[in-house]
């Protein structure tokens, strides 16, 4: 395995060397909002936002300029999403009671089109500061984690099947943004981004629609699917709609789900970028290089 990685390493700066000025290394750092079924409300949409529950983002990235207009990027971020049903307005989640907390990695590849680019800011002709305008989309996997805290700690919610269900730990995601771009000095690049991304699960935070019979479930598992016993000030009545009600034949009564399984969960990204470039003199450069000069030769006669 080391001699793979080592080989995998060699492969990558033989291949920026030959590459010359087209890749680009860095890191990022932002704020996440997570969208899904906890806290907000039913409609799971940018409206539901739990601003205090905002976290932080956390990454590095490779970047490559394909072409004039496109760049491709490969990344790999830590993010950590959380929800609380105590902030919700609506009365149905409020007392739902449920939380979670979910560190999560992803990685992603990345396509940034270009919709505006200067590439000589001033026009001073030196071409060592520029600014580009671009969209992005791609494919993400996503190892997700999600996490309750209880009696003092956080408990992994996937093994317990709160639900009865045995969902994946791997997502997949397609982020959809636009960010900006600064480069400064020819070598150093500032930019920003807002991200927002769609994943293919609705267990980002454990729950998707469903209370599961807790008499097939371990006492903590019981505990964590159900939150609402341990509110001691509700209204009166509410406590009924909310966990198992076995109708008699081993099934249960139609009740408040326990969630939205029509919308899968998603969460947006506020990342700011920092990278250096790794060698200079690309194709492109030559060009503008080429340029400048023949406008300071015409500008001598």
């Amino acid at each position: 395995m080391k001699k793979l990685y080592f080989i995998l390493l060699l492969l990558f700066f033989v291949f920026t060397i030959k590459a010359q000025w087209n890749w680009d290394i860095g890191g990022s750092a932002g704020m996440v909002s997570y969208i899904g079924d906890i806290g907000g409300t039913n409609a799971k949409k940018l409206s539901d936002l739990q601003l205090s529950k905002t976290r932080w983002n956390i990454g590095g990235f490779v970047r490559y300029r394909a072409d004039k207009r496109l760049y491709i990027k490969c990344s790999l971020e830590s993010i950590r999403l959380m929800g609380d049903d105590q902030l919700s307005s609506e009365p149905s989640r409020k007392y739902r009671n449920l939380s979670f907390r979910n560190d999560i990695w992803d990685l992603g590849l990345t396509a940034e089109l270009v919709l505006y680019e200067n590439t000589d800011l001033g026009h001073r002709y030196s071409y060592r500061d520029g600014f580009r305008l671009y969209l992005f989309t791609g494919a993400n996997l996503i190892y997700s984690n999600p996490k309750a805290y209880y009696d003092g700690q956080w408990i992994p919610l996937q093994p317990l099947k709160t639900e009865g269900v045995k969902y994946s730990r791997i997502v997949g995601a397609i982020p959809m943004g636009i960010g900006v771009c600064f480069k400064i000095q020819r070598r150093h690049r500032i930019g920003v981004e807002i991200n927002y991304r769609k994943t293919n699960s609705d267990y980002l935070d454990d729950i998707s629609g469903n209370w599961a019979n807790p008499a097939k479930m371990n006492p903590t598992a019981a505990e964590l699917s159900n939150r609402n016993p341990e509110l001691s000030n509700q209204p009166e009545g509410i406590s009924g709609n909310y966990g198992w009600h076995d109708d008699g034949s081993g099934h249960n009564m139609n009740k408040a789900p326990r969630g939205n399984p029509n919308n899968k969960d998603s969460f947006v990204m506020f990342t700011f970028t920092y990278s250096y470039v790794l060698r200079s003199k690309s194709k492109y450069f030559k060009a503008r290089q080429k340029a400048r000069r023949q406008y300071k030769v015409r500008s001598k006669f």
